[in-house]
């Protein structure tokens, strides 16, 4: 008895000898042999709309915070409300601040952008400002309280758009690999194209206002005029940046200058028009409300004119850089045991 009780304490009875033929069953998957999920912390993207949509939140807040200090009673006599210089300051940079704090976000979240392609975000969240504005029309004129919801909108949606913009700005460029740096905008061309489209667009609106006089005569001509005059002096201004553009060295198309005008004058006219309905009374009893209408319309179109249809040309530039990369390319270098040769296709 003891001798059979040594054999099976020192016999391997948990794995049995399968019989001959017999097949062996499927191994039972563990948790532990499954690989890791992707965690969100490691994806780039993910860092850098964090990072830019923080810095555009902290940029926001600086600027609109500090705005109930400048409510002074007795500045509430010449506007018809306690509206004045300090809040038109505060409102006038927030958006200009909050683009720098989402592109400063952008970069520490390891992002490659520049602080213009976050101020495309302006035209869109200053038009989102002055439809909410007159949906809110009717609201209390002495007091920024009721404009503070909208404000809040806004900014939501300037911050959002910035880094969305500084993202596909982002994706662009790495479509490039290493002739990334070729289609980057080169700061002067961009500078220079973006003043000769600020100063054509305000030619062509300042020239529109005067032919549209014709419309207080009521004549058939006066009304067509200012659309003829408007339309033929946008195609001159989408002309001359695109000259501009190629001259200073880029590759951008005269579609892409013509569809970057046309956003521009869409968005100042529809601020123009977004203005004008968010302030019923017209400049009377101008309040805090009122102020914000009139700042966001000057956002929106300076911005619109300024940088819309540049950026749009870079943006082309870019796209013709890499259509015009070679799809297959090689290399050779010498090493001290001979040599090496490379291959590349890029697809």
């Amino acid at each position: 008895m003891l001798s059979l009780a040594l054999c099976l304490l020192l016999s391997d009875v948990s794995a049995p000898t399968p019989a001959p033929g017999a097949v062996e069953p499927p191994a039972v998957p563990t948790f532990d042999a499954l690989p890791e999920p992707p965690r969100i912390a490691d994806d780039g993207r993910v860092q850098r709309f964090l990072g830019a949509l923080a810095g555009g939140a902290v940029g926001l807040g600086a600027m609109l915070a500090p705005m109930p200090l400048f409510d002074d009673p007795a500045s509430c006599g010449g506007f018809g409300s306690c509206g004045n210089g300090g809040h038109a300051l505060m409102l006038g940079l927030a958006p200009l601040v909050s683009v720098v704090g989402a592109w400063l976000g952008w970069m520490l979240g390891g992002g490659t952008s520049t602080p213009l392609v976050a101020a495309v975000a302006i035209p869109l969240a200053g038009l989102l400002t002055l439809a909410l504005l007159g949906v809110t029309a009717n609201g209390q004129r002495d007091t920024l309280v009721p404009t503070l919801p909208v404000l809040i909108a806004g900014g939501a949606a300037l911050v959002g758009s910035a880094a969305l913009a500084m993202d596909a700005r982002q994706q662009q460029l790495a479509g490039l690999g290493n002739a990334g740096g070729w289609a980057s905008a080169s700061a002067g061309r961009l500078a220079l194209t973006s003043l000769v489209s600020l100063l054509t667009i305000g030619a062509s609106a300042a020239a529109t206002a005067l032919s549209s006089i014709g419309l207080f005569f009521g004549s058939g001509v006066g009304l067509v005029m200012p659309f003829v005059v408007g339309g033929a002096l946008s195609l001159a201004s989408a002309a001359t940046v695109f000259a501009v553009h190629r001259a200073l060295g880029g590759q951008g198309t005269f579609r892409s200058a013509l569809l970057g005008m046309g956003l521009a004058v869409t968005a100042a006219g529809g601020a123009l028009g977004l203005f004008f309905a968010s302030t019923p009374a017209g400049l009377t009893g101008f309040g805090p409300r009122d102020g914000t209408a009139l700042i966001s319309m000057i956002s929106v179109m300076s911005i619109a004119a300024l940088l819309v249809p540049a950026l749009a040309l870079e943006w082309s530039h870019t796209e013709t850089v890499k259509r015009r990369l070679p799809s297959m390319s090689f290399g050779a270098a010498p090493l001290r045991e001979g040599g090496m040769v490379s291959a590349a296709m890029r697809f």
